[in-house]
């Protein structure tokens, strides 16, 4: 704490506790002089002016840096399955046909008197006749490829249209040669085999299809800028500081024009409502010269460095009171 704060800070504390008397510092009261105006005694506080000054609190030094190495992501495409083509068989169409075969033809059956044992053996000449069973035919059917070699048995079949011959059956004719018996008639249907055979609607044929190949993208971190070091200048730090460089003396009691007492006190509600505007007094601004009121003042001065003490005419300018 310098001078200044330390004897003014005194003399406040003096004034709380009444530690002044009347004979070594009036306060707050003024005489009047032979030419009419009043003086009163002012501790006048020392000057001073705010020096600001740059203070090193770092020095300037080299850093070494390391950088870390950067990476990038980076998308590749590979290829899971390559384009193809697939072969598919599809196989051929036929068709339903069924056909009526005639086994036997419509016959007239006679039934007779039944001949004797020795009718039998005498009467009768017997020869063997041949008749068709089946008309010839043309159908579809499996044959076997000529010159053909295959570890399957199936591969050397091949399915296409073939000529059938007719068939034929035998059957033995007994000629009755004696006188002929009456005979009673017998009409025989004919016999019939339906017969089902598979005609080419389309053959078997070959598709093929085209499979896209198949991609997969995936994603790779690679390097792209290595680790690096470095150095690096810091600057020096400083710090701004303000310091206080006394310009002129105080410290001492010195005899000033001031206002006088009845005047200063018609003005004093005023003052204690700039005082408290501006946070020096406390209660209300009741015009009366108490304690707090002269230890508000005091405040006042000291912090805008005036003399302290008394109502001089600098103090009141600044607290606004126009006389």
């Amino acid at each position: 704490m310098n001078i200044h704060k330390l004897f003014s800070t005194i003399l406040i504390a003096c004034i709380s506790f009444g530690l002044y008397s009347q004979e070594e510092l009036d306060v707050f009261f003024a005489k009047n002089d032979i030419d009419g105006n009043c003086y009163a005694t002012c501790l006048i506080p020392p000057v001073f002016d705010t020096i600001r000054e740059q203070v090193l609190v770092n020095p300037s030094y080299t850093r070494i840096d390391i950088f870390e190495p950067e990476f990038d992501t980076i998308e590749i495409e590979y290829t899971i399955s390559p384009q193809q083509i697939k072969y598919e068989i599809i196989p051929a169409v036929y068709d339903t046909i069924k056909e009526t075969v005639i086994l036997k033809e419509a016959y007239n059956h006679l039934s007779i008197k039944k001949d004797t044992k020795e009718e039998e053996t005498t009467c009768y000449e017997k020869f063997t006749e041949s008749y068709e069973t089946t008309p010839p035919t043309r159908r579809w059917n499996f044959y076997v490829k000529p010159n053909c070699v295959a570890t399957e048995e199936d591969d050397c079949l091949e399915f296409m249209p073939g000529n059938f011959p007719p068939s034929y059956d035998s059957t033995t004719i007994s000629v009755r040669t004696c006188e002929v018996k009456l005979a009673t008639g017998e009409t025989i249907e004919q016999e019939e085999m339906v017969l089902t055979r598979y005609a080419l609607i389309s053959p078997p044929q070959i598709k093929e299809t085209v499979v896209p190949e198949v991609k997969k993208t995936i994603k790779r971190v690679v390097l792209s800028k290595e680790a690096v070091s470095g150095l690096t200048e810091i600057p020096a730090e400083y710090k701004t500081i303000y310091k206080l460089k006394l310009i002129k003396d105080g410290d001492k009691t010195q005899s000033l024009p001031v206002i006088c007492d009845q005047l200063a006190l018609s003005h004093l509600t005023q003052i204690q409502k700039t005082l408290k505007k501006q946070g020096y007094l406390k209660g209300k601004a009741d015009g009366i010269l108490d304690q707090r009121t002269k230890l508000a003042i005091i405040q006042f001065q000291k912090d805008k460095q005036l003399p302290m003490g008394q109502f001089d005419y600098e103090t009141l300018r600044i607290l606004g009171i126009n006389l």
